[in-house]
């Protein structure tokens, strides 16, 4: 027996080296001593569901349609009750679980739990998704490579579940609702500050735009912008882009990723599972200061400048610039509304706007007006965007290492909660019942919060 800083004084030996020991008082239980698998069909006229990785279980629709697309027959679909576990049969280990709050059916191709009263639907809903749990659904599941691996499911059935008495369960999910509603109200104001900075660099793109229109003395004009200043031409797209196709024959160059806010980067900054070199061939390969356009995407204004050689989907395409144009410029103009507007028009496939699968290709690009600086006032106002978006860049960089830093204290609290090494019962019995005066996100809202002059509404974001 010894005295832990956690608050619990005795501690069981744990049943694997990569386990927690937990309290004296908590059990290691085989998952199938808690629950069983469950099959019921027959019920197409219940709400479809998702499980949705970093959200649990939601409804179909409010995923975005960007999970499995159902099927027209939903006869075969599972029921899916309140308090049942959910698990992405493919995505377990990736922590794609849940348990469902909703009544509703999904893919036949997931696993549906059915705990029985040894653990609380409120304390399972923090458990399953914590890393004790999907550490386990790692080792549980089968397959070749990290894309997609199914869950062997005799070995789900011998999953370790931490079970603490009935009144600890109840006091560590009333700590954890707590918790992570304070978490998540940090974390929205961090990101509510992005997207405010966001909303400020679409400002500063547009007014390029802008200042060619309030220009004196224009005499010629581009359809889609509006005038422009005498000494600037307006040319058509493909005298000043180049459309250019390589592929690669050994996928070797590396992979770059195209991303709205950073750009054309390594795409090994932003998955923990590389892509095989072998897996690249065919890739096309784009060079230091050629311009990529995803043309599914090209309306919302997804378009790069590489900096250094690599390769990008066989999708996108890629634009060698000619002699006299600097890729930065059009690069912001691009992302102005205006231009994104005229590629929307220009687009064509199916769908509408900017949804379903439209795409830009270089045929319908090409024609497209554009204006002509010279080179010199070309590089002026890439200087003057890059000087007036230096205050929000520090901003952001720091407001997103906060949000990353705060979801990983979330995830090691939860992780620490749920397998006793942290005692919440005597915080969990002081909590208030109802939000406390001020608990709330604040007076002003996304709408007013406009009202507000410009370096009013950064200090206000940055405060919160």
């Amino acid at each position: 027996m010894f005295r832990d800083l956690a608050g619990y004084t005795t501690y069981q030996q744990a049943p694997a080296s990569s386990l927690p020991r937990l309290p004296a008082d908590w059990q290691w239980n085989r998952l199938a001593a808690v629950g069983r698998q469950v099959r019921e069909t027959g019920r197409p006229d219940l709400p479809l569901l998702s499980v949705y990785l970093g959200r649990g279980v939601i409804p179909y629709n409010e995923g975005g349609a960007r999970v499995h697309a159902p099927s027209e027959r939903l006869d075969a679909y599972q029921v899916v009750r309140p308090g049942d576990l959910v698990l992405n049969n493919q995505q377990a280990w990736r922590g794609s679980v849940g348990v469902s709050p909703h009544h509703g059916i999904i893919s036949p191709a997931y696993i549906v739990w059915r705990n029985t009263g040894a653990i609380t639907a409120q304390y399972a809903e923090h458990l399953f998704p914590a890393s004790v749990m999907v550490d386990q659904f790692v080792t549980a599941s089968r397959g070749v490579g990290d894309i997609q691996r199914d869950l062997h499911r005799p070995s789900l059935r011998n999953v370790l579940v931490p079970l603490p008495p009935l009144d600890h369960q109840a006091a560590i999910a009333a700590y954890l609702a707590y918790a992570n509603a304070r978490i998540e109200k940090a974390i929205a104001a961090k990101r509510r500050l992005v997207r405010l900075l966001d909303e400020m660099d679409r400002s500063i793109d547009n007014n390029l735009a802008g200042a060619i229109d309030t220009r004196a003395d224009s005499n010629s004009d581009i359809e889609w912008l509006g005038s422009i200043p005498p000494s600037w031409d307006a040319v058509p797209a493909k005298r000043l882009f180049v459309e250019v196709d390589r592929r690669s024959s050994t996928g070797s160059e590396g992979l770059l990723s195209l991303r709205m806010r950073e750009g054309l980067v390594d795409a090994n900054e932003f998955t923990e599972t590389p892509i095989p070199s072998t897996d690249l061939v065919g890739y096309k390969i784009v060079r230091p200061g050629e311009i990529v356009m995803n043309r599914m995407r090209a309306a919302i204004g997804l378009f790069g400048v590489a900096k250094k050689e690599g390769l990008v989907s066989p999708d996108y395409s890629t634009l060698k610039v000619t002699r006299g144009v600097d890729p930065d410029f059009y690069l912001h103009l691009f992302k102005t509304d205006a231009a994104m507007a005229e590629f929307r028009r220009r687009s064509n496939g199916l769908g509408t706007g900017s949804s379903g699968f439209m795409r830009l290709y270089y045929e319908d690009f090409g024609p497209m007006s554009l204006p002509l600086p010279s080179i010199d006032e070309q590089r002026m106002v890439v200087r003057t965007i890059r000087r007036q978006r230096s205050e929000t860049m520090p901003l952001r960089s720091r407001a997103q290492r906060e949000v990353a830093l705060l979801q990983e204290f979330r995830n090691r609290l939860v992780a620490d909660v749920v397998t006793g090494q942290i005692d919440v019962r005597a915080i969990a019995a002081s909590l208030p019942s109802t939000p406390e005066p001020g608990d709330d996100l604040g007076a002003l809202t996304d709408d007013n919060l406009q009202e507000l002059p410009r370096e009013a509404r950064i200090e206000h974001a940055a405060s919160q």
